[in-house]
């Protein structure tokens, strides 16, 4: 039975666990919202629970549709019997971070280490950077296929204090350009208005896709269909659906997307948040609607300003 669960004893109904289901809850607010890892997750339900939660056991918990009131039958996702424990929007918030930490080698490394992980590429390879000390005393970056395959020349050894500095101020200055920005702000707002009718359009054929699969099973119960031809047909319709899953995803991150007044008022008060002294994995959070990648490049010459090899990607908000 998933953490969350249990089966009444009387009905033998599935319900919600009353001693775990705010915990598991609130993993999945917290989660979705970047504000803790997986790895922090467990110690938090192990504590709650009482015995051992593996990180393994909570990247499977977020990802299973039974806690929005869905099951999976023979490879399909389909309406279960039992209560939802999560929203609908919550669920959907942690499966987009995970799609966007699925480079990220490890949970381990998706945690608190720094406030640039999952974010931090090596601009010639295109792998992930990592953080090493040094003899004075200072996190360096660099690059890791450099080290461990030899085919990357690397970025030599910026500070990642500077790096994240850098981060930082391009961060403050682009949402300041785009609340001056009116055209911006007007293509914004129109492709904001398109996601929406997006979104509406893509659940109409998620759910048409849904009945597909449903009614081809039930054409093989009744034997109307053979086990190869379902076999096939709700092959076809799973690649279909999954391809409308990712789009909705997208179009759901535009409507959502903060107003750019918002995020300029957001990046502000992030400049003064930062200095007061923000952990780590509040810095990644706040980080989150504003950079979807940071890459960093080599020097070009001699004494070029580390500002200049950071590039701040944001992400494809309207």
């Amino acid at each position: 039975m998933p953490l969350g669960y249990i089966r009444d004893p009387d009905s033998n109904d599935v319900v919600h666990d009353p001693a775990l289901q705010a915990a598991v809850r609130r993993a999945f607010a917290d989660y979705a919202a970047g504000t803790a890892s997986q790895v922090e997750l467990a110690s938090r339900l192990t504590a709650v629970r009482g015995r051992r939660v593996w990180q393994s056991t909570v990247s499977d918990l977020l990802r299973s549709p039974f806690y929005v009131g869905k099951v999976r039958l023979g490879g399909r996702v389909a309406e279960g019997a039992h209560e939802p424990l999560v929203d609908e929007p919550v669920w959907q918030a942690v499966q987009r971070r995970l799609q966007r930490e699925a480079s990220v080698r490890s949970p381990r490394e998706r945690g608190k280490t720094h406030s640039l992980v999952g974010l931090l590429v090596c601009d010639l390879c295109g792998y992930a950077l990592w953080r090493r000390g040094s003899g004075s005393g200072d996190v360096l970056v660099a690059c890791r296929t450099a080290k461990d395959r030899a085919g990357c020349p690397g970025i030599g050894n910026p500070r990642f204090d500077d790096i994240e500095q850098a981060v930082l101020d391009e961060v403050v200055q682009a949402a300041a350009r785009l609340r001056d920005n009116a055209a911006e702000l007007a293509r914004r707002d129109a492709r904001q208005a398109r996601a929406a009718v997006d979104v509406a359009k893509l659940r109409s054929e998620a759910r048409e896709l849904d009945e597909a699969i449903g009614n081809a099973g039930v054409q093989l119960v009744r034997k109307v269909m053979s086990e190869q031809a379902y076999t096939s047909t709700v092959d076809r319709l799973e690649q279909a659906a999954q391809a409308i899953r990712e789009q909705l995803l997208e179009a759901e991150d535009r409507v959502a997307a903060p107003a750019p007044e918002v995020m300029a008022s957001a990046a502000a008060r992030l400049a003064v948040e930062w200095a007061a002294g923000m952990t780590s994995s509040e810095k990644r959070a706040a980080l989150a609607p504003f950079v979807r990648q940071v890459r960093v490049r080599p020097a070009g010459h001699a004494g070029e300003p580390l500002k200049d090899r950071v590039q701040v990607i944001p992400p494809e908000h309207p």
